[in-house]
């Protein structure tokens, strides 16, 4: 029951071969997520899935390397929608650029699987979220 799967990124730079990842999506049972995100010389990414029938938004608190909240923001995902997206573009958090910490990540009903990944200039890497 519920959604398994692999998120498969590719990163090209400049037309030169590039570098390829498989990245299993976190459990879909879960409501509650905290991930670190780094944006100091980095850009991170995350991909989230409602594997449910009905609509979820999701909740996000988005602390600085200090524990001090620096915003917050929603997304809204429809049944079995899924969506990537930057993290501070989505959520309008210019205050994340060239910085680092941590977020929390929810639904309030329902359930949501996520997945992270951190973009380098030449190099990807993935970046798993934890139960909380």
């Amino acid at each position: 029951a519920g959604v398994k799967g692999l998120g498969i990124f590719r990163q090209r730079i400049n037309n030169q071969g590039g570098s390829e990842a498989m990245v299993p999506l976190s459990d879909d049972s879960k409501q509650n997520y905290v991930m670190i995100w780094d944006d100091a010389g980095f850009t991170t990414v995350m991909a989230a899935v409602n594997p449910g029938d009905s609509p979820v938004t999701v909740n996000f608190t988005v602390r600085g390397a200090g524990g001090s909240q620096i915003g917050t923001g929603t997304v809204s995902l429809g049944p079995k929608e899924k969506k990537a997206f930057v993290i501070r573009d989505e959520l309008g958090l210019p205050a994340m650029i060239n910085q680092r910490g941590a977020m929390d990540i929810s639904v309030a009903s329902g359930k949501l699987s996520v997945l992270g990944l951190k973009f380098g200039e030449a190099a990807f890497t993935s970046n798993p979220p934890f139960e909380k």
